[in-house]
């Protein structure tokens, strides 16, 4: 980790993909106000919309740390990069030549935590806070198959216990959001 509390890591996966990891519950005042100097407009105004400042600050970080990974790859500066909106509403970068760049990207942040995932094509991450207030045993049966609520049932009440089924929901909507898709185009769906 580095002075920005970023963290970057290359997953050995065949197309390579980097996970940009920003803790943002450390970033001071100073800090968040020098990320925003890469922003575009539009996204600056974006964000001096938000009303909590937390939110500020992870939107901010968010979009800045996006900048920063696309910006490893495309050999532009953060903040000479340009997007435009597929029709079903996600983002992309456009290259310099003026069209879609063949980096995709994926953003996604929870209250003091941002993740960008960079690589060839599509791609998603997904951040989750881990909080022991989750009501698990009202998500449990709507959600677990039963190995997996037998298994919970054996982890008792509190933190491991809110944390495993948060990890298993994040890798369900992973599985579904890769299988889709692919049903799609087959007809399946």
């Amino acid at each position: 980790m580095d002075r920005d509390h970023l963290y970057s890591l290359s997953l050995a996966m065949e197309p390579p993909v980097t996970l940009w990891i920003q803790d943002t519950s450390v970033l001071a005042d100073d800090e968040t106000r020098a990320l925003a100097t890469v922003l575009s407009t539009d996204e600056q105004a974006r964000a001096a919309r938000f009303h909590f400042a937390e939110d500020r600050r992870d939107y901010i970080a968010a979009h800045a740390l996006t900048r920063r990974a696309l910006a490893a790859v495309d050999g532009r500066g953060g903040s000479d990069l340009t997007f435009a909106t597929a029709p079903h509403g996600k983002p992309y970068l456009i290259g310099a030549s003026g069209q879609a760049s063949p980096w995709g990207f994926s953003l996604s942040h929870t209250r003091g935590l941002v993740v960008c995932a960079v690589g060839p094509g599509d791609i998603g991450v997904d951040a989750e806070r881990v909080d022991a207030a989750v009501d698990v045993d009202v998500l449990v049966p709507q959600v677990c198959s039963a190995a997996e609520r037998s298994y919970l049932s054996m982890l008792g009440p509190g933190y491991r216990r809110a944390r495993f089924f948060l990890a298993r929901h994040v890798q369900h909507l992973a599985y579904a959001a890769f299988l889709l898709p692919m049903a799609a185009k087959m007809g399946a769906v």
